[in-house]
């Protein structure tokens, strides 16, 4: 059965379309909540797996100072995932360390009571490095004691991991991973940004050569050394040394970052021809020889995007059109081999 809708004016809607925009906030709703929630952490445990065997490969720290690990805490953030988090969060330590390796600290969440000295003490709350040690040698038995403490625990953006050195307390690694490693980015531009900073205040230049070519219609052969500055590094300045277009010349010049048009480079070139000029000076009298005394070039260098290459370069003068590639950091200068 259908139901509808009648207006005042008498016209009539099928209740289809309202039901249909209930199901699609209903969607919407429970995608929401997806994302922030189990299917979030998921594909976060998965980035923690992977930043775990590469950290091992790359040498940040090594197994043998991790295991035999005390896994302190894998506690859930979400109702939904209260019974499954537990068991991703160990299969992946499990892993990355070997199942073996592994030791469930379950005394870690409750209240710890210790007799010492004929003093019966109790703790409550976030155990201490001395706690984990008293509980690791109350519960291993003959096995060696653990030289770490692990927490793996749900976020609402992801996951957050630390693994500490039981022994002296030392931070083995820490990090909080996300399904698109977003933190990561943020810590890596935040700390470039940093670095960007104490730069400028010790007056150190950031100078980069571009080597320009023109190769079709019109050929053109440059050298640029650009000096990077600005709040947000987004403007490049310095001379340029040409070759074509016009015929060894000589100027100043000036682009912009365009971060919408992919980190492009727009920007021109007020070339001073050298022959040209050369001429005028011992003619005392302005003469065109090859090419005009000045040339005004419109550049755009468009980059490779994930390499530190160069990229396409397209340029534009009186009459003269042309496009080519660029290159970045370019050095004339043959390696000296010792």
């Amino acid at each position: 059965m259908v139901l509808k809708m009648v207006s005042k004016s008498g016209s009539v809607w099928s209740s289809r379309a309202a039901l249909r925009s209930m199901l699609f906030i209903v969607c919407l709703i429970q995608s929401s909540r997806g994302f922030c929630g189990w299917d979030n952490s998921q594909e976060s445990l998965r980035r923690a797996e992977e930043i775990l065997n590469l950290r091992l490969e790359q040498g940040y720290f090594k197994s043998a100072e991790v295991v035999p690990a005390l896994v302190v805490s894998v506690a859930p953030a979400f109702e939904e995932s209260r019974k499954s988090f537990q068991s991703s969060a160990l299969s992946v330590l499990g892993q990355v360390f070997g199942a073996g390796s592994l030791r469930l600290c379950e005394a870690c969440d409750v209240p710890q009571s210790f007799a010492t000295g004929g003093k019966l003490e109790s703790r409550v709350g976030t155990v201490s490095l001395e706690d984990l040690r008293q509980i690791d040698m109350a519960s291993r038995g003959e096995a060696p004691p653990a030289r770490s403490a692990i927490w793996l625990e749900e976020t609402h953006e992801g996951v957050s991991l630390r693994i500490l050195e039981i022994a002296t307390g030392r931070v083995i690694y820490a990090e909080n991973v996300t399904p698109l490693l977003v933190w990561s980015q943020r810590s890596r531009k935040n700390y470039d940004l940093t670095k960007d900073l104490e730069r400028r205040d010790r007056g150190e230049s950031l100078t980069h050569s571009f080597f320009d070519i023109g190769i079709y219609p019109t050929p053109h052969l440059a050298i640029d050394w650009s000096e990077q500055w600005g709040m947000g590094n987004e403007h490049l300045s310095g001379i340029t040394l040409s070759f074509f277009t016009p015929l060894l010349g000589i100027g100043p010049h000036y682009a912009r970052v365009i971060p919408s048009m992919f980190n492009a480079l727009l920007g021109g070139k007020l070339m001073l021809s050298a022959p040209t000029a050369l001429v005028s000076a011992v003619a005392q009298r302005n003469t065109t020889v090859l090419d005009p005394l000045a040339t005004l070039i419109a550049f755009v260098r468009v980059p490779i995007a994930g390499t530190s290459l160069g990229g396409f370069f397209y340029f534009a003068s009186t009459g003269k059109v042309g496009i080519g590639v660029s290159s970045l950091q370019t050095s004339f200068l043959p390696p000296i081999v010792p």
